[in-house]
């Protein structure tokens, strides 16, 4: 009697081998594409997570920058404060040098004078002296008397 492989013609017997071999060899795959699958819902759950980290971490660092750049305003409009005020403190000082040096200029020429005039015997009184000295400051100041 015959075999039972042998009642089978060939050709299907070669095309059962085949899909036995390949539902053999499928299941390896299937399994291999299902662990790519997940471990890419993995990665793009990580990608995302990290975008959200970075997108925090850009706010953050807008924060930062906001809070740093209103605080140099104020300290520059504060030191631009100070500076206005010593610019009117140091005018001022310029302007009570330049008075005193005036003043010490007019009592060394009414100290020469008198000096001058006191050697000639000219008999000047202190009360003239001081009349003349104050005529020359009032003259000096772009007034007269």
């Amino acid at each position: 009697m015959a075999n039972a492989a042998d009642s089978i013609p060939p050709l299907a017997a070669a095309s059962k081998m085949m899909m036995m071999k390949e539902s053999s060899n499928t299941t390896p795959i299937n399994a291999r594409l299902a662990d790519l699958n997940e471990s890419r819902q993995d990665l793009t759950s990580k990608i995302q997570v990290l975008k959200q980290d970075l997108q925090s971490l850009r706010s953050n660092l807008d924060s930062q920058v906001k809070t740093y750049r209103e605080e140099l305003s104020k300290i520059k409009n504060s030191v631009n404060v100070q500076v206005n005020q010593l610019r009117s403190e140091f005018q001022q000082m310029r302007t009570t040098l330049q008075d005193q040096d005036q003043d010490q200029q007019h009592e060394d020429f009414a100290t020469n004078l008198r000096r001058t005039l006191g050697e000639g015997g000219g008999g000047i009184k202190k009360e003239d002296d001081d009349q003349d000295i104050s005529n020359l400051k009032l003259q000096g100041n772009g007034t007269t008397p």
